[in-house]
């Protein structure tokens, strides 16, 4: 029990004493977490009554989202109380509560319609995730949606052989198998996986869960931009479809 509690204080300890790092992504943008909010957003609809960020460092991801739903009641939990505290200073909203700890069965007594986690699942070891997992089945409501970003298996391979300073204190690989269990535990479904390029073809991954009565496609929500340009790269194509249907009907 001793070892387990100086492990917990090893990785607040690492968490509080990093944070100026939370600050200089805030102040010069990070392309990881900039591709994985853009991402959230999709998942966002319109009316929700109460939201979750799991691991909401100094809290602007939180506050972003707090200021363009002003109806909606956000909470930011993360493990470090140094976060916590620059999160309060700096990023307050009448309907944004910031909160220092874990996830635990008893920490909220309401439900939430969207719970997402950046950068999170990765960091929680494989001891602990059967408890955590618990807790979100209990926390996502009936309809909810659950949303995460993480390294590839191949991206924390790289950075174990390569540049394990990088690494932090918990850094597991976050397998398809890992995710078919994370549908398992919190009874939801994969309805959305991708791997993307942040620094590195294929070392983020983006995905999306949702229980099997969320109506989860009508929370999808694509630009009026990507739309056109969807119709335009369709439309610039016909002309090939065409021919290429031409060349089978006279093979055949």
């Amino acid at each position: 029990m001793l070892i387990y509690l100086m492990g917990r204080n090893t990785t607040i300890d690492y968490y509080n004493e990093h944070v100026k790092g939370k600050i200089h992504d805030y102040l010069y943008g990070n392309i990881r977490v900039k591709k994985a909010f853009k991402m959230l957003s999709r998942y966002l609809p319109k009316k929700m009554n109460h939201v979750l960020e799991i691991g909401c460092g100094i809290g602007y991801i939180t506050y972003k989202l707090a200021k363009k739903f002003p109806k909606t009641a956000f909470v930011g939990l993360d493990i470090s109380p140094k976060s916590i505290e620059i999160a309060q200073l700096l990023f307050r909203k009448k309907n944004l509560f910031y909160l220092a700890g874990e996830l635990q069965p008893e920490l909220f007594i309401q439900t939430f319609d969207i719970i997402f986690f950046l950068d999170v699942y990765e960091h929680i070891s494989k001891t602990d995730r059967l408890p955590f997992l618990a807790s979100l089945n209990k926390f996502l409501s009936e309809r909810g949606i659950i949303v995460m970003s993480f390294p590839t298996p191949c991206y924390q391979k790289y950075l174990k052989n390569f540049n394990s300073q990088a690494l932090q204190p918990i850094d597991e690989s976050i397998t398809l198998a890992d995710l078919y269990q994370f549908a398992l535990s919190t009874n939801t479904e994969i309805v959305y996986y991708k791997q993307i390029k942040a620094w590195r073809q294929g070392d983020y991954a983006h995905a999306v869960f949702a229980r099997p009565s969320s109506e989860w496609t009508y929370h999808v929500k694509n630009s009026f931009f990507k739309k056109l340009t969807i119709r335009l790269i369709r439309f610039l194509h016909l002309p090939f479809l065409l021919y290429k249907k031409f060349l089978v009907y006279k093979k055949m």
